[in-house]
């Protein structure tokens, strides 16, 4: 609540008068005035003076004399926007402390000082057809007008003796405490005869009117409802507040309860209740509405019920939920032990629960809650819940006596003792699938669900609660074979059902159980060792090219996967030939085939397929006039395109559907995504060099399209994978590994691309000038703390914008200030070093996000004769460039944003690669690295990534590090390290 509000409720009309006299005598004065702050001065009667801080735009302020809202800030709000006047000579030396006591408030001729006149504002209630009213005041001369009154003024603009809108009961009313108004006016409705409407002055009161309940006999049963109240002489139309009514001469608010719809329309209409219900309204309903909504009721009738001799006894609630025991122990009125109860006892209240009312015994109940003291050994106490689970639970009955401990277990059978070994043992069965075939898994000789045991065994329980009683677990056994039994739970997902693609995760389970395999799993055998056991498959007879001995073991894998009905993904670094390997196997394969690739790269495919399968026609859908070619081959389509048209794609029954450059879909909730899921396929493929960029769930989407159903849903993922891992687990880490290594193929070039020259990376450095750290600087101006506070409320788009303009700032000031012309530190160094190894014969990849970043870069290579291309989002002929720069004349150097230049292009004439901006994932970088090397590279390549030093750029090398540890996590040895968290961002700050 700001000062202007809590002035208004503290003074009253009259205390407010009082300060606006003060201004008119002269006596408050400003000593210095800004939009920001002001500071006045206010000589009071008694000759002494206060200095009071106002600042407008908060509407707060501060008074020397310590006293709160005082009436001192009062006459400083009132003096906004009003003409000061000036101050008395007799009082002109109040600046310097000389006041005078007891001075008389004279001019300097002897005349007294002008004086504001109070003459309060005169408001009229004025009554209009229809039951509505309205509210006119006049303001003659002299007039004055309280902060209240400008209030008044600005909500009621407009509505001056019109209808009074339905928000005046909640926003104007109030306003109005304390006033003299008077009511008047004729409603219009009345007939000849009728006696005049009631006028005269009345009082706003803002304590709100409620109904009042009534309950009466109405034949056999009592009748509830809500009724006016009485004193309530006119009703008017009111708001959302609620309707206006007059008390006399009292104006207040008929205010509708704060309940429930459906029950108010009960009470108003009238609610009935018979037999027992009637103790129900008595004890519970009455009381309730009394206290919830502050309801008063009015009993008409004179039934109450029966009192009956009945002794207070103890009851023993007992509730059971698996391994949940609840004992509460109630002291209850009854005739008889057993008999229903009349009455109970709930926290030292005595309730009734039938028709008819016994006599409370105090003393008794006293001797009961004794006794249960003494029988529990102090653990149990009347009306207190006393709640455990599992063995705890069978500990607390051992520790009663037995007459209590023999009460409880006769109503909870299940908790005792089963001597009985345990003796698991695992079958499975083949079952029909509507994609294919699976495996009904079941675990036998148990007297609880398998997944119960595992979670008894995981969380070191030694006995399981079951039907019969408490038994112990198979301790060993589950030793032994816990951790693969929990995994096929986890795969069946609650069903029972194992789907094909956790076939490999099955059969080694089996094996290792020594359990009988069904024949239906022999296919699969191969993808449960290391993959040497899978069958040598060539290309088609009509594949003209050779493959390297890795792309031909990768070409018998997928195979392998088609042969069992499973999809996967091939992982292999960038340029090993993904797309070769592909081909050779959709050659294998008869039917059409889809593939969805990004747009950069759709030509690419087309080349390559018909340079390694000139005979099989090609269909590029893509364009204006795209059509789909029934008898093709190979169908080429872009993922927006795939998005698009959907309609027309997804009803084909595709042999193969190919996703290069997968990570396209990593988000499964993009449209792409979807629509990718909803593709008809007998064989799925998934293709990237980076199929974890930033989240483990990217690696989920990628299976849910190659092998559906593999890492179970979402939501199981994440809460047994994801979440885990980016915590460190070592178990979770691992058991992800095992389950999607059949269906994961990742060769590093280091491993079988021997024959590739080797890559470097560098870093090169740079100090930016005086002026270029000013500017970063400015950018940079926010604290940490501030980060902090964007942070916590939800705004880390705003943080992203912060750091867009230091990535910019470190890079070249001209990103941010148009007119800069002195270049930048980091452009010196890059010509520089390019000019060094251009003369040396090389030749240079320069890649930024911003495009922006490299039209500064063209004319620096101008102004030194350096010959260059460029290809970003703008190109239209993308093969025509890069023909220009793979030409053995072409130009040395080639300019490339990284989204347009980053994947689909094989640039093996460079053997430099710049990276003017570091990105957050260093994947993106690797990418466009790997566009020149590659296979085909005769020459070492050399990375260098430009940094500024002292700028967030140096921290954004630190976070690329912690973003391929997140990949060697999930798809290698490597230690797991934490992904991107609050803590990483504000360490960019």
């Amino acid at each position: 609540m700001n000062l202007p509000d809590r002035i208004r409720r503290k003074l009253t009309p009259v205390q407010q008068a009082r300060a606006a006299e003060w201004i008119g005598q002269g006596r408050l004065q400003p000593v210095s005035q800004s939009p920001a702050e002001q500071r006045w001065r206010l000589l009071l009667p008694s000759g002494s003076a206060v200095e009071i801080l106002y600042w407008p735009e908060d509407q707060e302020g501060e008074c020397s004399c310590e006293g709160g809202d005082c009436l001192h800030l009062s006459a400083v709000l009132q003096a906004q926007g009003r003409t000061i006047p000036p101050l008395p000579d007799d009082l002109a030396d109040i600046g310097a402390g000389a006041a005078k006591a007891g001075a008389k408030n004279t001019g300097a001729a002897g005349k007294a000082a002008p004086v504001v006149a109070v003459t309060p504002i005169q408001y009229r209630l004025v009554r209009l057809a229809g039951s509505r009213l309205a509210l006119d005041w006049e303001e003659p001369p002299g007039t004055l007008r309280l902060p209240d009154d400008l209030e008044i003024r600005r909500r009621m603009s407009g509505w001056k003796g019109q209808p009074i809108p339905p928000l005046f009961v909640r926003d104007v009313l109030p306003l109005l405490r304390g006033r003299a108004l008077r009511l008047q006016g004729s409603s219009g409705a009345e007939k000849a005869g009728d006696p005049p409407l009631w006028e005269g002055a009345v009082q706003v009161d803002t304590a709100p009117v409620l109904p009042r309940l009534r309950v009466e006999d109405r034949g056999s049963a009592l009748l509830l409802r809500l009724v006016r109240p009485a004193g309530i002489a006119e009703v008017f139309i009111g708001g959302p507040a609620g309707h206006i009514v007059r008390m006399g001469g009292i104006i207040r608010v008929f205010q509708k309860p704060d309940m429930e719809p459906r029950l108010y329309d009960q009470l108003q209409q009238g609610m009935t209740f018979t037999g027992p219900e009637i103790h129900r309204l008595a004890v519970e309903f009455l009381p309730g509405l009394r206290k919830r909504h502050g309801l008063e009721a009015d009993v008409l009738t004179k039934r109450l019920p029966e009192v009956v001799e009945a002794a207070p006894r103890l009851h023993l609630e007992v509730e059971t939920e698996g391994e949940r025991l609840r004992v509460v122990p109630k002291i209850v009125y009854s005739a008889a032990d057993g008999d229903p109860p009349l009455a109970t006892i709930e926290r030292g209240e005595f309730r009734l629960t039938g028709q008819q009312l016994p006599r409370r015994d105090t003393q008794a109940e006293a001797r009961l809650r004794e006794q249960l003291h003494t029988q529990s050994g102090g653990l149990l106490a009347a009306d207190i819940p006393l709640e455990r689970n599992g063995l705890a639970a069978l500990r607390l009955l051992d520790s009663l006596h037995l007459p209590l401990r023999e009460r409880i277990t006769a109503r909870a059978p299940q908790f005792r003792r089963v001597t009985a070994p345990m003796q698991p043992a695992v079958a499975v069965s083949d079952v029909r699938l509507s994609d294919g075939a699976g495996w009904r898994l079941r675990v036998d000789g148990l007297q609880v669900a398998p997944d119960r045991l595992i979670a008894a065994w995981q969380g070191g329980q030694r006995l399981i609660q079951t039907a019969e009683g408490w038994q112990e677990i198979p301790q060993e056994w589950l030793d032994r074979h816990g951790a693969m039994l929990a995994e096929l739970l986890s795969v069946s997902e609650g069903t029972g059902v194992i789907r094909r693609e956790s076939g490999p995760l099955l059969l080694s389970a089996l094996e290792a159980m020594q359990r009988p395999v069904p024949p239906s799993m022999d296919p699969i055998r191969a993808l449960v060792g290391d993959f040497r056991a899978i069958p040598h498959e060539p290309p088609a007879p009509d594949f003209e090219g050779s493959l390297r001995p890795y792309q031909q073991q990768g070409l018998s894998w997928l195979l392998w996967l088609r042969s069992v009905g499973m999809g996967g993904i091939l992982a292999d670094d960038m340029g090993l030939g993904k797309t070769v390997q592909c081909l050779a196997a959709l050659s294998r394969v008869p039917g059409r085939h889809l593939v969805v690739a990004p747009t950069s790269v759709l030509r690419n495919w087309e080349q390559e397929c018909r340079r390694f399968l000139p005979a099989r026609s090609v269909c590029l859908y893509y364009g204006a006039d795209r059509a789909l070619d029934p008898d093709a081959f190979l169908t080429l389509t872009s993922y927006a395109l795939l998005r698009i048209d959907l309609e027309i794609l997804q009803p084909v029954p595709w042999a193969a559907v190919v996703l290069d450059e997968a990570q396209m879909i990593k988000n499964p909730d993009t449209q792409a995504a979807q629509a990718a899921f909803a593709l008809q396929a007998r064989h799925r493929l998934a293709m990237s060099g980076t199929p974890v960029e930033n989240r483990l769930e990217e690696l989920w989407s990628a299976f849910h399209f190659a092998c559906p159903g593999l890492l179970g849903g979402r939501a199981a993922f994440r809460d047994r994978f994801e979440n885990p891992i980016s915590a460190g687990s070592r178990t979770a880490r691992d058991d992800l590994r095992r389950r999607i290594r059949p269906f994961l193929l990742r060769r590093l070039k280091s491993e079988v691309a021997r024959d590739l020259p080797p890559r470097t990376e560098i870093v090169l450095r740079c100090a930016l000038s005086l002026d270029e750290r000013r500017i970063y600087q400015a950018a940079a101006s926010l604290s940490r703390a501030d980060i902090v506070k964007m942070l916590d409320a939800n705004r880390a788009l705003s943080v992203l914008e912060v750091l867009l303009r230091m990535r910019q700032a470190a890079c070249h000031p001209g990103l941010l200030n148009k007119d800069w012309q002195a270049g930048s530190a980091k452009m010196e160094l890059l010509t520089g070093t390019l000019e060094e190894i251009l003369a040396e014969g090389h030749c240079a990849l320069v890649f930024s996000q911003w495009t922006s970043l490299l039209d500064r870069v063209e004319p620096e290579l101008q102004k030194r004769n350096i010959r260059f291309v460029r290809l970003d989002g703008s190109t239209r002929d993308r093969a025509a460039v890069v023909a220009e720069f793979s030409a053995e004349d072409g130009p040395p150097v080639f300019l490339l944003s990284l989204k347009a230049g980053g994947t689909g292009l094989n640039l093996t004439r460079a053997d430099y690669v710049f990276h003017l901006d570091p990105w957050w994932n260093p994947a993106a970088e690797d990418q466009a690295t790997d566009r020149a090397h590659r296979i085909g590279q005769q020459r070492p390549v050399i990375s260098c990534r430009l940094i500024a030093e002292d700028t967030v750029e140096e921290k954004i090398l630190e976070l690329q590090e912690r973003k391929r540890e997140l990949v060697r996590a999930a798809m290698d040895e490597g230690e797991m390290a934490k992904a991107l968290t609050r803590e990483d961002l504000l360490g960019l700050f």
